[in-house]
């Protein structure tokens, strides 16, 4: 990437190509940081045109969920640009393609690990929670009753 980096600068390049160059690098970079998994997975910033970041999403659900994050999404980018090229990142525009839920569903498995990761966490708290009832059977069933509450709003989720 260090070489890419020097050949930009040396090739005769418009300062702007340059500057959106090195913006849609920082937030590919940044990406992951500054949002959750599932949304990161089912989402693609393409281009940095004059202020506005553009990203793709496979359908309108994900794109309404970024929609609602999009001002402190910008915000979160915006914190992370040198001063000397604030402001940068000014709109977020997204863009719906339909071809990114090919990849989605294989991606859709690692979301669903994630999620079941998320689920053991939920039960391992519980478990300090189920200790402090008297009744071992009855905190059994309370345990089966969570357990498949969880499952059920993780299969929601997923669909």
């Amino acid at each position: 990437m260090e070489n890419f980096e020097h050949l930009i600068n040396l090739l005769p390049i418009p300062p702007k190509t340059k500057k959106a160059i090195w913006a849609l690098k920082l937030v590919k970079s940044l990406w992951t940081k500054i949002l959750d998994q599932e949304l990161v997975l089912c989402s693609n910033p393409v281009r940095y045109e004059e202020g506005t970041l553009i990203v793709e999403v496979p359908d309108y659900y994900r794109l309404q969920i970024l929609q609602l994050k999009s001002k402190d999404l910008l915000q979160e980018l915006e914190k992370n640009v040198p001063e000397e090229y604030k402001p940068m990142f000014l709109d977020l525009k997204l863009v719906i393609n339909p071809k990114l839920l090919e990849g989605l569903s294989r991606k859709t498995k690692s979301i669903n690990k994630y999620k079941k990761d998320i689920l053991d966490k939920q039960l391992k708290s519980l478990e300090n929670i189920l200790k402090n009832i008297g009744d071992p059977e009855l905190a059994k069933l309370f345990k089966g009753l969570l357990k498949r509450h969880f499952e059920v709003k993780i299969q929601n989720s997923a669909e």
